[in-house]
């Protein structure tokens, strides 16, 4: 499951790229907020949803260096 993908945008008139994070899967939870991770059931379950996420941060940060090239 990947919570957040890359969405890039170019301009062919000012040959200038653009790059944006977008969820690309959550969930609800009975009080309709949208959730990001699993319900976690203890602390260490929680930080590893937290490190899952930086890991997937980190990836599209490595992915936007080509939007940004120039």
């Amino acid at each position: 499951m990947y919570t957040f993908k890359l969405k890039r945008s170019q301009s062919p008139v000012y040959r200038s790229g653009a790059a944006t994070i977008v969820l690309s899967e959550y969930s609800l939870d009975a009080d309709k907020d949208h959730c990001i991770t699993h319900a976690c059931k203890s602390h260490a379950e929680l930080l590893g949803e937290i490190q899952r996420l930086k890991h997937e941060l980190d990836a599209i940060a490595t992915q936007a260096a080509e939007v940004f090239r120039g």
